[in-house]
């Protein structure tokens, strides 16, 4: 098992059985964990089985497959995944049975994203494509596609007085008083070989990263060992960002008196539409009979938490100007 699941993920302690007592770290969720390593792809069969719901993602280097089932017999589901590493997630009321190839990417990466997703999203805890960042002991999230600044912003950042919280995903728990607070994550960032040439010197690229997946350019780093700061505790959720990065040629139309970042209000149906759009689960909720209930959630999530756009122009050299409008913006 890799020695990730012993940490606190989302609110949730991963454990063995028996394991949950010690490894509680008074979150609110506890999901009892067993794994077993398969040589080839003998996993539950599937075949004759028609999914609930199905996500195909084609990139240029690479295509995943998503597939979910209704597990009959435990009540649960089936979310069996087919990418760089291979093998299912079993969930059934507070367990998780991990059956996956012992080839390829581990279990893990996918598990502290879509698989915890499709387990807190059934407890109705909101599951958003974004970073979390905690600054003056709150948190704000930057949402964004891949590939559009998000993890270099948030690297930036983190460098300069912000502390990560998230990678990729954040959990969304109700607190009292229509507030709302964000755990972190394990601490654990994936990056791009540009994100981690501005974080080190050639000669002091960390000796402990390795590839997200075997054919990718893109390397875990792990936060405790380096230079970035990571927050350990669960913050109140202040603001949500979308990013909306634009090239130095074009921002004569995005931003306003040449600025090289702008902040706006996005209205309550904006936001809803744009946090459903970045729902980890795509649109899974359907299949799984919560599409109604998420959506009120969602409504009554953006009447309390504002939901912004910062547009900016691409270029390290603003990341220092984003960076001060950012905590402008925050101290409002």
């Amino acid at each position: 098992m890799n020695p990730l699941y012993k940490l606190p993920l989302h609110g949730v302690s991963c454990g063995h059985f028996g394991d949950l007592g010690e490894n509680s770290h008074n979150t609110p969720y506890k999901l009892t964990m067993c794994h077993h390593s398969l040589v080839d792809d003998e996993f539950v069969n599937t075949s004759s089985v028609k999914p609930i719901w199905m996500l195909s993602d084609i990139a240029k280097r690479y295509t995943t497959e998503i597939s979910l089932y209704n597990a009959i017999k435990s009540n649960g589901y089936i979310l069996q995944v087919d990418c760089q590493g291979k093998g299912q997630f079993h969930f059934s009321e507070n367990t998780c049975n991990v059956l996956w190839n012992n080839e390829g990417t581990d279990s893990a990466h996918y598990f502290q994203t879509i698989g915890l997703a499709l387990w807190l999203e059934l407890k109705g805890i909101l599951c958003i494509h974004a970073n979390a960042i905690s600054y003056n002991n709150s948190a704000f999230a930057l949402m964004a596609p891949s590939r559009t600044g998000k993890t270099t912003l948030t690297t930036y950042l983190c460098q300069n007085g912000f502390q990560a919280m998230t990678d990729d995903m954040i959990a969304i728990y109700p607190d009292v008083n229509n507030q709302y607070k964000v755990y972190p994550s394990w601490p654990v960032s994936r990056l791009w070989p540009d994100t981690l040439a501005m974080l080190f010197e050639q000669e002091e690229l960390p000796d402990n990263t390795e590839r997200v997946h075997k054919r990718f350019d893109k390397k875990s780093v792990n936060l405790h060992n380096n230079n970035l700061s990571f927050c350990t505790s669960f913050q109140k959720l202040n603001t949500i960002y979308l990013l909306n990065r634009v090239e130095q040629k074009n921002n004569e139309s995005s931003l306003k008196n040449s600025n090289v970042c702008n902040i706006t209000t996005l209205s309550s149906s904006k936001a809803v539409i744009l946090l459903l759009q970045n729902s980890v689960l795509g649109n899974a909720f359907s299949a799984l009979n919560i599409e109604h209930k998420r959506v009120l959630a969602l409504s009554k999530l953006v009447s309390n938490i504002q939901v912004k756009m910062i547009t900016y122009v691409s270029g390290q050299e603003y990341l220092p100007n984003i960076s001060k409008e950012i905590i402008k913006d925050l101290a409002n």
